[in-house]
């Protein structure tokens, strides 16, 4: 068979978890979407703790989002560009 019967079955829930689409949606980053530029460095995340629906048979995913505000320098790329592009 090409597909898994039930896909619930490979997400780890407690037994008093009601499983339906509120647990499979995460809103936690909706704010970046059509939201104006933050005023601070401000991270959005979604981890085991934040959405539990991540939980697939033991192995967690995770997701983080850096905002910076509009204007300032993202110390990422000056911190990585130069060690990247050396020999």
């Amino acid at each position: 068979m090409a597909g898994v019967p039930d896909i619930a079955s490979d997400f780890i829930v407690a037994p008093t978890t009601t499983v339906d689409a509120n647990f499979f949606t995460f809103t936690g980053m909706r704010a970046i979407v059509g939201g104006a530029p933050p005023t601070t460095f401000k991270v959005l995340k979604a981890t085991l703790a934040e959405f539990p629906a991540l939980n697939l048979n033991g192995q967690s995913v995770s997701y983080t989002v850096l905002q910076f505000p509009s204007g300032t320098t993202n110390l990422h790329t000056l911190i990585l560009a130069p060690l990247s592009s050396s020999s």
